[in-house]
């Protein structure tokens, strides 16, 4: 019969032809995760009077930029955040989903993947003395990373600041050079400790020096503002840097995984 013959066609199908397949389905999911985000970025870049003409000149700029040594330092920040969330997580399977959705949370807040992801590796550093979920790590690392963009710092500023401020907590308390670089960079998060520790923002740096700025009362208190700072993002409008940004991460997100799907680290590994 003829769903005899099918059957038996497909099971004559060589590894390669297997192998094609699931290229096609994963390369397929990268672009439609793609799509998502650059359909995201045209609502909000769209409200620009030259939007169209702004945003053919990003993407080409975006792909010029991911060529040669740029587009193996992208495949690299990816291979080697998923290596390091391993060691918490336990599997490869569970590292990838939290890269996605570290990639899916730097896009939201208009920040870079490195930056997420060293805030939450440093998160799950801390992990028990925390006492806080995963899912809580995660969403405290895409509120910093949304309060410095509402702040107004650029994308370096932001990734400095943001790294000394979870050093600072990975020393037990905030204090010093660390607390110095969150107060001139990100006034939220400023007020936001103001607020939790019930003093003004001139305050903290007596505190500070006192060693009473802990790290679980300083993760408290980001974690409190942290759903605040995320729901602001919903109605931002991101300058042009911004919004490079993002699309920054959106396609390092998909070269991830083109990469996954062909091997192509895997096959310089052996060569």
């Amino acid at each position: 019969t003829e769903s005899y013959c099918q059957k038996e066609e497909v099971g004559m199908a060589t590894q390669t032809d297997r192998r094609v397949i699931i290229l096609d389905v994963q390369a397929g999911r990268g672009i439609q995760r793609m799509n998502r985000q650059m359909g995201r970025l045209n609502k909000t870049t769209l409200r620009m009077s030259d939007s169209i003409s702004r945003m053919n000149q990003a993407f080409v700029a975006i792909g010029g930029a991911f060529t040669g040594r740029a587009l193996t330092g992208v495949i690299d920040t990816f291979t080697e955040a998923e290596q390091r969330m391993t060691i918490f997580l336990g599997s490869a399977e569970r590292s990838s989903d939290m890269v996605n959705l570290l990639a899916d949370a730097a896009q939201r807040s208009y920040s870079s993947f490195d930056t997420m992801s060293t805030v939450m590796t440093r998160l799950l550093i801390m992990g028990g003395s925390l006492n806080a979920t995963y899912g809580e790590f995660l969403t405290v690392s895409e509120g910093i990373a949304s309060s410095f963009v509402l702040a107004g710092s650029t994308v370096q500023e932001a990734t400095n600041a943001a790294r000394q401020l979870v050093q600072g907590l990975g020393s037990g308390t905030l204090q010093g050079e660390e607390l110095r670089a969150v107060l001139e960079q990100n006034a939220l998060i400023a007020q936001q400790l103001a607020a939790h520790f019930g003093v003004g923002v001139g305050a903290l740096r007596d505190m500070a020096a006192e060693g009473k700025l802990s790290s679980k009362e300083v993760f408290e208190a980001l974690k409190t503002g942290a759903e605040e700072w995320i729901g602001l993002m919903e109605n931002f409008e991101p300058s042009m840097r911004q919004s490079m940004a993002m699309l920054s991460s959106a396609f390092g997100q998909y070269i991830n995984d083109v990469n996954k799907a062909i091997g192509l680290t895997k096959a310089f590994g052996e060569v």
